[in-house]
This record gives C-alpha cells, structure tokens and sequence, in this order.
C-alpha cells in the first residue's frame, strides 16, 4: 500500500496515456546524442552517473525547454486551490477532480522525509531528520502548543479572544514549511484474494475469488528543497473565488478575519494559517516525467511535492469542541451508529466554521533552473532494469 502523504501538488502520468514510440529513432534525441546532461556533481558519491551523452555541443537550447516542448499533461492532476497565489497573472490550466470511486486520494497525511536520499550531496538534497523541523518551528512560551508533522496547534484561551494576540501569534510561527519532490514509478497488478465459498439453489457451492489490484513499485525516491524556499512569507486572506480586485496586501482584511473569529460564539470553531509555496511546478512536474519516458519508462509516474511544517492552527477551547475530538466518545458513536446523526451536524459544522488564511513563501530558484541541476541524478535514480520498465 502507497503511502499516504501531505502535498498541495501531485501529478499522476498514466501508463495507458503513453505514446511509445514505433521505432528507437522516433524518440526525440534529448539525452542520447544531442543534448548534454551536464555535469554529475549532482550525482551519489556512492555511484556513477551513466553516460548518457555521446558528444557536448558547444551550443544547445536549455534541457528544460526541450523536455517541455514535447511533454505530455498529467493524466491526473491534485492541486489544492489554497495553495495558487492569489497575484497569479496567468490563467491556470484546467485541474482534474480526484474520483474517490476509482481509488484513493494521494493527498492525505502527514510524513514527509521519512526516509531521506541516502549518499546524495548534490544540490538540491539537505534533509532534515524529524525531530529539526521541531527545534526549526518558532514558538511563544507564553502560549501552550502541540506540535506536529503538520506543524504547530494551540489551544491557548488568549489566542481565542484577542485578534491583535492571535495575529502576533501567526507572525511569530511563519517560519518556512520544509518540502520535497518526490518521484515514484510504479506499476499496477491483479492478483488474486480471498476465496469464499458461496451456497447457491438447489444445494448448490460455487467458488467466489476476490481480485485485489497491488501497487508494485519499480523505483522511488525524495529530493529535498527546503533550503530553495525564501524564509519570510506573506499573510494574506484566501481570495473570494471571481475577485479580480483582491489585494493579497490589504492587511485590514486579515484582522477584520481574526476578528470574527475571536467575537464568534460558536462552539466548533477553529482557524488555521496555510502556509503555501508558490512554484511552477506542472510545468516542472511534465518535464521530469518525459526525460524518464526518454529512458523508455513506460509504468505510472506519480510526482508529488510532500510538505512538513506548513500549517498553524488555532482551536476553539469549549467544552463542546473537547467533547467532539475524544477519542472515547467517537469509539461509543461509532458503536452505537450516533455517528450517523452527529456526523453530519459536525461536518456542517466544520465546513462553516472553520477559517482559514495563508502566508505564501517563494523559491530562491527557478524550475528551469533546479532541473538543470539535477537532471542527471534523476536520471540515475530512475533507470530501470529490463524487468522495471515495460
């Protein structure tokens, strides 16, 4: 089972959405003979970069400009609106919804430098061991504070009556998110399950086998780029979807939202600051999964950019609130079915009554620029036996 992860992007190259080519010449020449990969600085100590180039031209247009020219969209887009910067001058490309019918969700949970690249010294690779995003997270003794992967929650009474202490209290935890890309090939099969023997008219058993489908990975791995991401953010509100006048620097806004908040009697409410990471990473996220189909990959490639540290959250302190997220009380409801009537109550509660803003951080390098950089050890990472690859 694939693990589950936090990541405000994934981006998912189907293997029945392959063209593959009809002939060895047919593949565009970017990594065999035209186009250098560049140096292999970014490679493992521990290993050799292939040789994937016969000759360096004096003169050649970008790797990344070349690999996009011919890219393919994702089969499968997941992004999270919150996570678009609201001074976005261009149109976005179309989104797909995940069907929750046909599988489940790549965005979910916490985790994400569980492992880290082993041996890697290269540019974009500075993990963090778990326990430094903890002593990273910035925080205020005045005030209690429970930590997570996610990042900081409080349910400081302080934090749920003053707008001015609340806002002191988001600025003082806007320190950076950590994340990383993560590059996962991998291919689908049906194996058969549990068999179950079913009695039919007459007297009659007949054999029932369940079909399970598993994931079989050929290759996955993680480069961080927490250190790419510039340390200040930018608080603003989340747009009103179709505000072509929204000023993402109106901070009168952010305080009349903290405001209501703290004036709101309502027993079920909670606010949190999303901190997002503004990058161009479909166009990023394309270019990576060609220069793989160029290693004759032919599986799904499933690219998604995990976040640690990205989101603060204030909770409300009633004695309602607590009630809800005992975790005895959900055990008697799920028991006794008062789930089926508190559920939804809660839902609705949650839905509107939850406020949220964001502070956006921005890269210090460019995609172009990153992929440059690391290509090579991509490329080395994503190489494939004959078995591997289709």
């Amino acid at each position: 089972m694939a693990k589950e992860i936090n990541a405000d992007y994934v981006y998912i190259f189907s293997e029945n959405d392959v063209i593959k080519p009809s002939s060895s010449k047919s593949w565009s020449t970017l990594y065999t003979s035209v186009i250098d990969l560049g140096s292999d600085s970014t490679s493992p100590p521990s290993e050799t970069a292939p040789s994937l180039s016969t000759s360096t031209p004096t003169t050649r247009q970008s790797n990344y400009d070349d690999a996009l020219r011919i890219s393919q969209s994702a089969s499968l887009s997941i992004v999270n609106p919150i996570a678009r910067s609201a001074n976005i001058s261009r149109q976005l490309e179309e989104v797909y919804v995940h069907d929750e019918k046909r599988g489940k969700s790549p965005i979910a949970s916490p985790r994400l430098l569980a492992t880290k690249t082993k041996g890697y010294n290269g540019t974009a690779d500075s993990s963090k061991e778990k326990s430094d995003i903890k002593d990273d997270t910035s925080t205020d003794n005045k005030f209690k504070l429970e930590k997570t992967d996610f990042g900081v929650i409080s349910k400081d009474p302080k934090l749920n009556k003053e707008p001015k202490i609340l806002y002191d209290f988001f600025l003082s935890n806007n320190d950076k998110s950590e994340m990383a890309i993560t590059i996962h090939g991998y291919r689908t099969e049906e194996k058969d399950g549990t068999t179950h023997v079913i009695s039919g008219s007459h007297g009659y058993e007949y054999e029932k086998r369940d079909v399970n489908t598993v994931e079989i990975t050929d290759f996955i791995f993680k480069i961080d780029l927490s250190d790419h991401i510039l340390s200040q953010g930018e608080i603003s509100t989340i747009p009103p979807k179709d505000d072509d006048d929204y000023d993402i620097k109106d901070s009168n806004d952010i305080m009349q939202v903290l405001e209501e908040y703290c004036n709101s009697g309502v027993g079920f409410k909670e606010i949190e600051m999303i901190k997002v990471i503004i990058w161009d990473y479909e166009p990023l996220s394309k270019v990576i999964a060609t220069i793989i189909r160029q290693q004759h990959y032919y599986n799904n490639i499933k690219i998604s950019y995990p976040l640690r540290n990205n989101i603060v959250k204030v909770q409300s302190t009633s004695t309602l609130y607590s009630f809800t997220k005992n975790k005895w009380i959900k055990l008697f409801c799920l028991l006794t079915c008062l789930w089926i009537i508190f559920w939804p109550i809660w839902w609705l509660y949650r839905k509107f009554y939850t406020v949220q803003i964001k502070s956006e951080f921005r890269m210090k390098i460019s995609t172009k620029e990153w992929f440059e950089n690391n290509v090579s050890y991509i490329v080395s990472k994503a190489k494939l036996n004959n078995e591997g690859g289709k």
